[in-house]
């Protein structure tokens, strides 16, 4: 949230003693360099608000009429848009239902950065999915499926550390060591790494350009927008022409 300022207020006048005019004069030169750093203050938050209701939707500026200032502005949109906590843990737990499926090889890298954005909102909102090993066993189940070695493996492992009271891995790890695998599978496959990334332009796929696999005639393609298939395109013109 904005701080809210405070006008500094001139010292009041003090001249009964030398001692006291020259206090004075002390806290008035103080007074006035708050005073310019007010001024400064102020001005900025007016261009903030002034860049707040150009930038704002147009369907929520109902809820900026009468507001004079930056602050005031903020809470009013956040209090009226921003959404609760209990919708946002909803919303957080629909996604993380949707997230243990494994998704298309195209989507995967995507999906991995999903897990570990999910995760953060979770553990922001102490939501369950987050507590202990939870995270980390959703995801591996959500591999057991597609990559039962490495699903298996590494649920071995955590069970372990928990009989040895030790760490387990955290999601990131396993995210991390997950990403790295499929990589280098990607590799011995002859796959370039940046297959593993789905190819997206303002959320259309993009799928590579199929080459035509009709057969042209090098021969066939004449200055006069015909087709002569197989043919000297000079003599075709001649026997057309009755030459």
């Amino acid at each position: 949230m904005l701080p809210e300022l405070t006008k500094p207020a001139p010292p009041a006048a003090d001249d009964s003693t030398f001692a006291a005019q020259m206090t004075w004069k002390m806290a008035y030169d103080e007074y006035k360099d708050d005073k310019v750093l007010f001024d400064k203050q102020k001005e900025s938050l007016q261009d903030l608000r002034i860049f707040i209701l150009q930038t704002v939707d147009a369907k929520y500026t109902t809820y900026t009429y009468g507001i004079s200032s930056a602050r005031n502005l903020l809470a009013k949109l956040k209090k009226s848009i921003a959404p609760s906590d209990k919708a946002r843990r909803n919303e957080i737990y629909n996604l993380w239902q949707k997230q243990k499926h494994y998704p298309t090889e195209r989507t995967v890298e995507k999906w991995l950065r999903d897990w570990e954005t999910l995760y953060s909102d979770a553990s922001r909102l102490r939501l369950p999915e987050a507590a202990d090993d939870r995270a980390q066993i959703d995801f591996l189940l959500s591999l057991m499926e597609k990559h039962p070695e490495f699903a298996g493996y590494w649920r071995q492992r955590i069970a372990h550390r928990t009989d040895t009271k030790e760490s387990a891995p955290s999601l990131a790890d396993l995210v991390s060591k997950f990403r790295m695998q499929r990589h280098e599978q990607l590799a011995a496959q002859g796959k370039d790494s940046h297959w593993a990334y789905a190819t997206t332009l303002q959320g259309w796929d993009i799928e590579p350009k199929q080459e035509s696999t009709e057969a042209t005639d090098p021969q066939g393609s004449c200055l006069c927008g015909k087709n002569h298939p197989g043919r000297n395109t000079t003599v075709a013109h001649k026997n057309a022409s009755g030459a």
